[in-house]
């Protein structure tokens, strides 16, 4: 297994027993002295933290726009899981998966999303953002689109969505950027909606910072 540094990492994750798991289904364990290398074996897994990210190239050339996975003990020095090729592709919006966030929710599943690609000539183009949800980190369900520019009418691009509990009003608070008014994703700012349950969305609100990038 090599060390790597993945391009457009998006997230980290805490985690022991998912990380045993998707061991396990390999056949492998990890060496006592944390350096990734696997062998066989059966031994407890030491927690771990799993980075997601799609892997790219020079001026984003040689793209694989699909769901990878590294992971880290000490956060610095990372290693592909699956030999560097992608663990999933949603089925929707031409499998296309970029800037990957996931992270756990208070009910104990792990939610991603992600930059995606509207189905053609779909008239929420650009304004949506990917989702799926998986309990083990190898089984994904419910890919699908996530609206959550609806009450804006020109929209430029929903890229490199991230999510996190508010637990003061049991919500997910889902922000990403957009670029108002335009074609082309040239005047990004941050946008937020809440969300329950991942169905019903509050209308996204203005700017949460007014930088623009």
């Amino acid at each position: 297994m090599k060390k790597i540094v993945p391009c457009f990492a998006n997230n980290m994750i805490l985690l022991s027993t998912a990380l045993t798991l998707m061991l396990s289904v390999a056949g492998c364990q990890s060496d006592s002295v944390g350096t990734g290398e696997l062998k066989g074996g059966s031994a407890e897994v030491k927690p771990a933290y799993l980075m997601t990210y799609f892997r790219s190239g020079p001026n984003q050339t040689d793209m694989t726009r699909k769901l990878h996975y590294a992971f880290s003990r000490d956060g610095l020095h990372w290693y592909e899981l699956n030999n560097n090729k992608a663990v999933w592709a949603t089925p929707v919006g031409g499998e296309i998966i970029r800037d990957p966030f996931m992270n756990k929710g208070p009910d104990g599943n792990y939610y991603l999303v992600h930059t995606m690609h509207s189905e053609p000539f779909s008239p929420y183009a650009r304004r949506q953002i990917g989702f799926a949800q998986t309990s083990d980190l190898i089984t994904f369900t419910d890919a699908r689109p996530l609206t959550v520019m609806e009450n804006y009418s020109q929209v430029g691009n929903s890229w490199a969505p991230e999510w996190n509990w508010d637990e003061a009003s049991g919500r997910y608070m889902v922000h990403w950027s957009s670029t108002l008014n335009s074609d082309k994703a040239n005047d990004n700012r941050i946008f937020k909606s809440y969300t329950k349950d991942w169905k019903t969305f509050t209308p996204a609100e203005p700017p949460v910072l007014d930088h623009r990038f």
